[in-house]
């Protein structure tokens, strides 16, 4: 039991040093795939593949290692259009691809090489064949943070919320934010500064660390959606 509560603790902690309850947390969608190791040496083994709506992270079953060169070297779609894809992250068992105008619905066909199981042995090329799932319709809150600047001899509080796709937004979009009391720290008079995947609203006052808040986003929608949405949520104030 004691190590039971350990581990709650440990996970809550990590979930307040990124100013989100796990319930927030969106969980990157799995993709089908198959794999393949060209080369000397033993198969390379991919648990899993999903992808966040930047970047495919592959899961290795095994601990792998990496030539300094290792590189994607080629990437096709289903209906044969090639793209320029990239690692922009390796490690012992898993690795991170960027692949540049991806889209969503497609196969792709993607090899990297100068990657072999650890151990000796010859690096080699491993082809991977992904189906990225469609593209879920609405948007979400990826992450929530808070913060106070001290400028020009006042105080400013605001909090940023980063969405799970590029959006949109009205001209009399707002956001709403309160506490458990239902006490408003932004109206809709409150000054939004909004961006592609992301915005962040001035506060009328200093949220309390620790404390549990509510938001309401209205009127935005993903960039290629018709339909303006209201978004709402829960997250805790920290810096």
């Amino acid at each position: 039991m004691k190590n039971i509560r350990k581990i709650c603790l440990a996970v809550m902690v990590l979930c307040m040093l990124a100013g989100i309850f796990p319930e927030q947390a969106l969980a990157a969608p799995k993709c089908r795939f198959s794999a393949k190791t060209s080369g000397q040496g033993r198969k390379i083994r991919v648990k899993k593949v999903t992808y966040d709506g930047e970047e495919l992270e592959v899961k290795f079953g095994m601990k792998v290692l990496w030539d300094y060169e290792a590189d994607v070297i080629s990437v096709k779609d289903n209906k044969g259009k090639s793209y320029d894809g990239y690692l922009v992250d390796t490690d012992d068992d898993d690795c991170e691809i960027y692949i540049e105008n991806l889209k969503f619905g497609r196969t792709y066909k993607i090899k990297i090489d100068g990657i072999r199981v650890r151990g000796r042995g010859e690096f080699q090329t491993l082809t991977l064949s992904v189906k990225i799932p469609e593209q879920k319709k609405g948007v979400a809150v990826k992450k929530v943070e808070y913060d106070e600047d001290f400028e020009y001899g006042r105080t400013e509080w605001k909090v940023s919320f980063e969405f799970s796709r590029d959006i949109r937004h009205k001209r009399k979009s707002y956001v709403i934010v309160k506490d458990a009391a239902g006490k408003q720290y932004s109206s809709k008079a409150s000054r939004v500064e909004w961006d592609d995947d992301e915005c962040e609203v001035h506060l009328n006052g200093a949220l309390k660390i620790g404390e549990v808040y509510t938001y309401e986003i209205v009127n935005i929608k993903p960039v290629k959606e018709k339909k303006f949405l209201t978004v709402k949520g829960k997250f805790t104030a920290y810096y």
